[in-house]
C-alpha cells in the first residue's frame, strides 16, 4: 500500500510520503502534481495535498456536500477538477464548486478525468463516458454554464455506430 518509486531499478515505498499517508487512507486512487511543487492525492476516502514540503506533512481537504471517496485528479488551468462519488467538484484555490449528477453527467461516481487538447474535459463515470464543452462557473455562485455531451457505450454496438445524446445545457 501506498505510493513506490523506482529507484536503481527496484520498487521502493516513497517512505517520506507513505509516514504521512498513515494519517489518511493509503488506498490511492490517483495522484497530481501541480506546477508550484503541490502533490495532490486522492485515497479511497481522502484528498490530501502536499505543499511542496513532502516532510511538512500534507493536509487533508474537506470536499463539498455530497463529494465523497475522490477517484480521478485532473488539472485544467489554475483549478484542481476532482471525479469522486456524487460528481465533480472543482477547486480554484479558494472555492469549490459542484457539478452533480443530475446535471448530466455519466452517472453517480465519476472514475476518470481527462484534458482535450482543446481544453474540453472527457468524463469517465458509472453510467459512461461524457463529454464537457466550453464549461464555465458563474463568478457569483457555484453554478456551471455550458453543454455536456454524453456518449453511450454498448460493447454490442460497433464505435462507428454509437449515437451521441442531445447536448445538455447546464
Amino acid at each position: 500500500d501506498g505510493i513506490y518509486v523506482r529507484k536503481n531499478g527496484v520498487w521502493e515505498p516513497h517512505r517520506t510520503l507513505n509516514a504521512q499517508l498513515a494519517k489518511f487512507s493509503p488506498n490511492i486512487r490517483d495522484l497530481l502534481w501541480r506546477a508550484n511543487g503541490d502533490l495532490w492525492v486522492a485515497t479511497s476516502r481522502d484528498l490530501v495535498v502536499f505543499h511542496r514540503d513532502l516532510e511538512s506533512g500534507g493536509a487533508r481537504l474537506t470536499l463539498p456536500a455530497g463529494i465523497t471517496q475522490p477517484n480521478a485528479l485532473l488539472a485544467r488551468g489554475s483549478d484542481v477538477w476532482v471525479g469522486a462519488s456524487g460528481g465533480i467538484a472543482v477547486f480554484d484555490g479558494a472555492l469549490w464548486r459542484t457539478i452533480a449528477p443530475d446535471a448530466g453527467l455519466p452517472g453517480n461516481n465519476i472514475y476518470a478525468l481527462a484534458l482535450a487538447p482543446d481544453d474540453s474535459v472527457w468524463v469517465g463515470g458509472s453510467s459512461g463516458v461524457g463529454h464537457a464543452e466550453a464549461l464555465e462557473f458563474s463568478e457569483t455562485d457555484a453554478t456551471v454554464h455550458g453543454k455536456w455531451k454524453l456518449k453511450d457505450y454498448n460493447p454490442q454496438k460497433p464505435a462507428d455506430t454509437l449515437e451521441a445524446e442531445e447536448p445538455t445545457t447546464l
